[in-house]
């Protein structure tokens, strides 16, 4: 399991894609680029502690960037690290089905999933 601070750099991180790089980060929430990266990097301060961001600053950063209340608190999920991933894709349509048509969908991916009994037909047509 992730510690705030690990979770916390996690969505510096995707902030920082979103908003352009630090530089973009930045001028949205109104932060130096040299404090995003010493928190992104747990860099260490003069009294040899890990720099961390506060809930207070956890809380501004999400209302000056739209997210909602304790999203930089929670971690990601595979579909928000992988947004142009087609499992992610996958795993984002079946969370929105019934049981019962996620049961259906799981039959047809067993289904897919199972090695061809003939080879592959080509264009459509077997060959003959």
């Amino acid at each position: 399991m992730q510690t705030i601070e690990e979770v916390r750099r996690i969505r510096l991180g995707m902030l920082e894609r979103e908003f352009g790089g630090q530089v973009g980060l930045s001028a949205k929430i109104g932060k130096s680029t040299s404090q995003i990266s010493q928190w992104k990097n747990a860099s260490i301060s003069a009294t040899g502690r890990e720099r961390a961001m506060s809930s207070d600053v956890a809380r501004e950063i999400e209302k000056l960037t739209g997210k909602p209340r304790g999203w930089m608190d929670t971690s990601p999920g595979y579909a928000e690290l992988h947004p142009d991933d087609r499992i992610a894709h996958a795993m984002l349509v079946m969370e929105s089905m019934t049981p019962h048509q996620l049961d259906q969908a799981v039959r047809v991916l067993d289904t897919l999933a199972q090695p061809p009994s003939e080879p592959p037909l080509k264009n459509g047509t077997e060959d003959k």
